[in-house]
């Protein structure tokens, strides 16, 4: 175990640090336009509902 073993692992470990970050970043983006859709659509389906619902 000796530095050239140490400073490897720390390599690794800030790849794959950043691969997890850059994949997070992703899913985070994928994630708010998804909710965005669906708050989107959920709110056309309540003012919809909420329109028909004072015609009755």
């Amino acid at each position: 175990m000796g530095v050239l073993a140490l400073t490897n692992n720390m390599i690794t470990f800030t790849f794959f640090q950043s691969k997890i970050t850059l994949s997070f970043a992703l899913f985070q983006k994928c994630f708010s336009e998804s909710a965005a859709k669906t708050l989107d659509s959920l709110g056309k389906v309540l003012y919809n509902g909420c329109d028909s619902f004072e015609k009755v």
